[in-house]
């Protein structure tokens, strides 16, 4: 479907034309690429011994390569091709002056051919046996790259899409990327996200398009009384158009619906103008969508919701929506009457210890106690809001840095001196400036986070006001990327979290596993500081099951080709969290599905060759998948599990991962299960 869109395949079949041509000592080898559907024609693909001229994506009109896919699997060998008139016609084969030649045809998963590895010579010749299986050889691996480039592109495009919805971007930004990736992944000129409004009509939500190039106009509106591809993918089937009315540019178009709740929410669309797409490309543009159907629906319910609700469940308090609305509306109001605004981030003290050392329930009690202490400090026209987790901002219209600071004191001090729950002193640390100080809303937040982290530095329970020396001290790229890895950590998690529900998994799948990886940690004698690590990993694990197609999550038998496409949740998983977390970290979520006896993936690592982090979290995700009700399976009890583990050690499971698990169990220290609304931290 159009010559290849990535450099690195394009680098590696010019690499294996090198060794064609030198293996079978011929002047010119290349490789040629199917560009329609049902017909002849084809593409360069790569090549070597051409002239400049010939570039890669350029039309081969010679018959050679289509005759190579009549062949079967063997190579099509013509010792002179001045017998054979029909295949000496061609714009290669007659600038060359090719006297004989020999091809095989690379084929796809199903057989088909997608395209043919031919070598020239100038010279009559007789091929031997040996050249023959060479060539061949070469054809495999070709083929193989081929299909394998194809394959990478889709993962490629799936995690930029997950990313976006892991960093928070809006459902307009998603739409786009989703365009942009199909566009990407098939080879297609342009790329479109489109939703159903009605039985009528759709709308384009999302839409790219190739440099020069007149994509569809986004919100643009798609009738479907006329018929056409819109109409055709409103039955829930992916469907294909070539030519009709209305067509140009895009004279081919591929499509694939998008479902959410039993109802198809709409399609993504592939277009092309030249190149028709290959028989395949339905299919393969069908399981694309299911992929990144999470990602699509996820983004926009996010966004749905975030508009209807602006308070936080947990405390009552704003939450971060409001928050945001208010500070953009008081930023510009000061801006506008000349005066100041202060504001606090406020960020609780040791909170990770606090749900490690007594559960999860006692840290929301811990964190509405502080939220309702807060706010009984708070004036008329203030703004005490909950921003995620365990960090609270205070706003205050007509204040100064020191009017904040002043305010954000008697805060601390209030929490200070009265117990809190079971963990008995909770303490707090806050960051405060002022518009004068951050110039607009961005810096307003960025220096009163500085000045937070500068006060978790110096030992915590601490109000730190801004000053400018703590921004040459801290550096801009250090503030950056703190703010950015928060923020990013906050994404992912949630969007794991979206995994889970999309598994039929009981709520809070991947909270629990944290929980008990933790606790398996704290009975290895894992430092305090490591803890906080292997909780961020864990909470994430399982994000990269966002690429696999949701009628596989929790199917019972699964054939080898389904079993494959599964394991691939763990490397794409790695991937997705490699922009945010530690190099460890990535490590324990790609190898969590590692086994001591080298049967596990994706890697096949054994023994000590397997991080002990990911040994941990073993256990603890496959606790958590026996002991919790998994698509009507009842859950094993405790003695029964235990059972499994203990059989498994050293096979499935670490000894001293099992280990640490019967001493979690001996202490009575299992971990209850999570309500919906648990404050998880994830920062520092």
């Amino acid at each position: 479907m159009g010559p290849p869109a990535d450099e690195e395949e394009r680098d590696t079949l010019e690499r294996l034309t090198r060794v064609a041509a030198r293996a079978l000592a011929v002047p010119v080898a290349l490789v040629a690429v199917r560009d329609g559907a049902g017909g002849d024609g084809h593409l360069l693909a790569a090549a070597t011994g051409l002239p400049p001229t010939w570039q890669p994506g350029a039309a081969l009109d010679d018959a050679l390569p289509g005759a190579a896919a009549l062949v079967g699997d063997g190579p099509l060998v013509v010792a002179d091709l001045r017998a054979t008139p029909r295949l000496r016609e061609g714009s290669v084969i007659a600038a060359l002056g090719a006297v004989s030649c020999m091809a095989v045809a690379l084929r796809d998963r199903t057989g088909a051919a997608r395209g043919a590895i031919c070598v020239l010579d100038v010279r009559a010749r007789a091929w031997s046996d040996e050249e023959r299986d060479q060539l061949a050889d070469l054809a495999a691996v070709a083929a193989h790259e081929h299909l394998r480039a194809a394959d990478v592109r889709e993962r490629r495009a799936l995690r930029h899409v997950a990313m976006a919805v892991a960093r928070g971007a809006d459902p307009a930004a998603v739409h786009e990327l989703v365009a942009g990736g199909v566009a990407y992944a098939y080879g297609a000129e342009a790329g479109a996200v489109v939703r159903y409004e009605d039985d009528r009509t759709a709308r384009v939500v999302g839409t790219w398009s190739a440099p020069g190039i007149d994509g569809l106009p986004l919100d643009g509106m798609l009738g479907l009384e006329d018929g056409g591809i819109a109409a055709a993918l409103r039955r829930g089937k992916p469907a294909r158009a070539s030519g009709g009315p209305g067509h140009r540019p895009f004279r081919h178009r591929v499509g694939a619906p998008v479902h959410q709740g039993g109802r198809v929410w709409g399609f993504v669309t592939a277009l092309s103008g030249g190149a028709a797409f290959p028989p395949e490309a339905e299919q393969r543009l069908a399981d694309f969508a299911e992929l990144v159907t999470a990602a699509l629906v996820n983004a926009e319910a996010r966004d749905q919701l975030a508009a209807l609700a602006t308070t936080d469940p947990l405390t009552g308090l704003a939450n971060q929506r409001a928050f945001q609305e208010r500070l953009a509306g008081e930023c510009e109001r000061a801006r506008r009457h000349g005066r100041n605004l202060g504001l606090a981030l406020i960020d609780l003290d040791g909170f990770k210890f606090v749900n490690d050392a007594h559960g999860h329930q006692a840290g929301d009690d811990a964190l509405t106690t502080v939220a309702r202490r807060a706010a009984s400090t708070i004036r008329a026209g203030e703004l005490l809001a909950r921003l995620g987790g365990d960090e609270l901002a205070l706003l205050l219209p007509e204040a100064d840095a020191g009017d904040t600071y002043a305010a954000a004191e008697r805060i601390r001090q209030l929490i200070a001196n009265e117990p809190i729950g079971p963990s008995g002193s909770i303490t707090i640390s806050v960051g405060v400036s002022d518009l004068a100080l951050g110039g607009d809303a961005d810096g307003l937040m960025r220096t009163a986070d500085d000045a937070l982290y500068w006060a978790k530095a110096q030992g915590r329970n601490v109000v730190a006001q801004y000053v400018p020396e703590l921004r040459d001290q801290l550096g801009s790229e250090e503030r950056a990327d703190r703010v950015t890895r928060r923020q990013a950590l906050l994404g992912i998690g949630a969007l794991a979290r979206a995994v889970d529900a999309r598994e039929g998994q009981s709520e809070g799948h991947s909270e629990r596993v944290a929980e008990l990886a933790v606790r398996l940690a704290r009975a290895a004698g894992w430092p305090a500081q490591r803890l906080a690590l292997l909780r961020e990993a864990a909470l994430v694990h399982d994000v990269g099951k966002i690429g696999v197609p949701e009628h596989l999550l929790g199917k019972a038998t699964l054939t080898p080709a389904e079993a494959s496409q599964l394991r691939e949740h763990a490397r794409l998983g790695a991937d997705i969290a490699g922009d945010v977390l530690t190099p460890e970290q990535v490590a324990w979520i790609r190898s969590h599905h590692e086994r001591p006896d080298g049967l596990g993936y994706p890697d096949g690592l054994a023994a000590e060759a397997i991080p002990l982090g990911a040994r941990l979290l073993a256990v603890a995700d496959a606790w958590d998948a026996m002991t919790c009700p998994r698509g009507g399976r009842r859950p094993l009890g405790t003695e029964q599990a235990l059972a499994e583990c203990r059989a498994g050690a050293g096979s499935q499971f670490a000894p001293e991962a099992v280990a640490a698990l019967e001493r979690v169990l001996a202490a009575g220290e299992m971990a209850p299960a999570w309500t919906a609304t648990s404050a998880i931290s994830l920062g520092a």
